[in-house]
């Protein structure tokens, strides 16, 4: 699932949704296929195709209320945040969510792109994190040092890259 989310200055949201599919790094790979295999869980990336297509990830998770905009750190630098909440639709305990998100300048092109977790569940990380069980959200921030100042705040794809579910 594709996420676009313009927000302008009056915090209205559009949305436009397509299914994409991300390849990740190779070391990435592997070490989510270790940990994997150590917690005896199923991973699947989300599948091509368009928005009308019937996949099985498609409408099984709810990104809402998302906003991008500049946090101030003292004393007083600038760096771009995004927030929002994350839903479970399915009927199954999610343990691992990974964005992609692509921030955009006032063309629309994407001059910086990240992977993050809201959600990253394994016995390896040291976290106290629980799954995300059906119907449950929770609330995610993300500060992103690394992009650019030719960022346009309120222009931020979210991607939903890889979704984790337990057995």
């Amino acid at each position: 699932m594709v996420y676009l989310i313009d927000l302008d200055t009056t915090q209205s949201q559009h949305a436009w949704i397509e299914t994409s599919r991300e390849l990740s790094c190779a070391l990435g790979l592997l070490m989510l296929a270790g940990l994997l295999s150590i917690l005896g869980c199923q991973s699947h990336a989300l599948p091509d195709g368009n928005a009308n297509r019937a996949d099985t990830d498609a409408g099984q998770l709810s990104v809402s209320d998302v906003r991008s905009d500049y946090y101030v750190e003292p004393p007083s630098r600038k760096i771009p945040q995004v927030r929002g909440i994350l839903r479970n639709l399915s009927n199954q305990n999610l343990l691992v969510v990974e964005f992609t998100l692509r921030f955009k300048n006032k063309l629309a092109d994407t001059i910086y792109e990240e992977k993050v977790y809201p959600l990253y569940v394994s016995p390896l990380s040291g976290s106290n994190e629980k799954p995300l069980g059906p119907d449950q959200y929770l609330r995610f921030a993300f500060k992103s040092p690394g992009c650019p100042k030719s960022w346009e705040p309120g222009l931020v794809e979210i991607i939903v890259s890889k979704v984790v579910h337990q057995r």
